[in-house]
């Protein structure tokens, strides 16, 4: 009897860490997702943070040395040919990008840029930091239905945010 409790024990201990490792694992696969929604041009360095809950995606990233430099000496022209990411399925298509401030129309109840409301897990200081990169000049932006994309090239980030 030792011998069959001891065996149910194991296989059911190897069933428990075998959902857990899928669990861990669709948890990674679907935050690491969330980077495929960026312009593979812009040249994700790594993540910062990465959330996704409910109707909210965010993702929280760093780009490197060479491609903030070149963003800041092109400006806009660096974005031309950015406009396609890998997407989560299919590719992901955006309209040209622009220059911050975003304008006040283009902001969800006059306030924030759309996806802004789902930025969590970060400290204050942060989010007063990209709430401010997003209204006031010197970053860049694009936006497509309820995500926006937000590069500020002066502290190597990347912003991406969507509310469904």
């Amino acid at each position: 009897m030792d011998g069959d409790m001891k065996k149910k024990r194991e296989i059911a201990l190897g069933v428990i860490g075998l959902i857990l490792l899928c669990c861990l694992a669709f948890s990674y696969i679907k935050k690491s997702n969330i980077s495929r929604q960026v312009p593979t041009k812009i040249g994700i360095q790594r993540t910062i943070h990465s959330e996704h809950h409910q109707a909210c995606v965010f993702g929280l990233y760093e780009m490197g040395d060479a491609t903030a430099r070149a963003i800041k000496q092109q400006g806009l022209e660096f974005f031309k040919d950015a406009t396609m990411a890998e997407g989560f399925s299919k590719p992901v298509y955006y309209q040209a990008w622009k220059k911050t401030p975003i304008p006040p129309d283009e902001l969800d109840e006059g306030r924030i840029p759309s996806g802004f409301q789902c930025i969590r897990g970060i400290d204050d200081k942060t989010y007063a930091y990209i709430h401010r990169a997003a209204i006031e000049a010197g970053a860049y932006y694009v936006s497509r239905g309820n995500n926006t994309i937000l590069v500020i090239p002066e502290n190597k980030m990347i912003v991406y945010s969507k509310f469904d």
